[in-house]
């Protein structure tokens, strides 16, 4: 009888434990959720408006629709993605302080992956080195000269080459993508 009496306190146990188990569990899961739904409600980034394609230049008049005033905080991560996503940035009004010079001798005040690879830049060819030669011109040029600047960032799209229609070797590549353009004008 007394192994009974013992068996059946814990079985007792046992089950407040698991009841005391699933009561945490139920209020982690419900912390967690909590938690997710503040950090989506206070990042900003789940409230951008994304821009069509039509909205980036307004053909009449050749003019940027979209710009805003950034800073060189905002434009770093820009320029990560330059290469991965294939498009151009230019800065324009940075006269006194190129990004780099390439390999042709010649000043260069845009990012650009088709241009790099055209002048055979020493970088090119590796996501490794255009990173660590990203670090130097963000580091070197931008950072250093223009920390507390302002820029207005435009978007565009690039205009495409026109093929020559006289070369022999030129084929016409309809599924040719437009190239987009990010273009930060320095303010102050």
């Amino acid at each position: 009888m007394e192994n009974a009496a013992d068996a059946l306190k814990m079985a007792g146990f046992v089950l407040l434990f698991i009841l005391a188990l699933t009561i945490a569990m139920m209020t982690l899961t419900q912390a967690r959720t909590a938690a997710q739904a503040i950090l989506y409600a206070e990042d900003d980034r789940n409230f951008y408006s994304y821009v069509e394609e039509d909205d980036y230049i307004d053909l009449t008049s050749n003019r940027y629709k979209v710009t805003r005033n950034v800073t060189i905080d905002d434009i770093i991560p820009t320029l990560y993605r330059y290469y991965k996503e294939n498009y151009r940035v230019e800065f324009v009004g940075i006269d006194n302080h190129p990004l780099y010079t390439n390999s042709k001798g010649q000043k260069t005040y845009a990012l650009d992956l088709d241009e790099e690879m055209e002048n055979n830049e020493p970088w090119q060819g590796s996501n490794r080195a255009i990173k660590e030669n990203l670090d130097k011109i963000i580091k070197n040029v931008l950072l250093y000269n223009y920390k507390d600047s302002t820029f207005v960032e435009e978007l565009g799209i690039m205009p495409k080459e026109e093929a020559d229609p006289n070369a022999e070797e030129s084929i016409e590549n309809e599924n040719e993508q437009t190239k987009r353009l990010i273009r930060y004008t320095l303010i102050n």
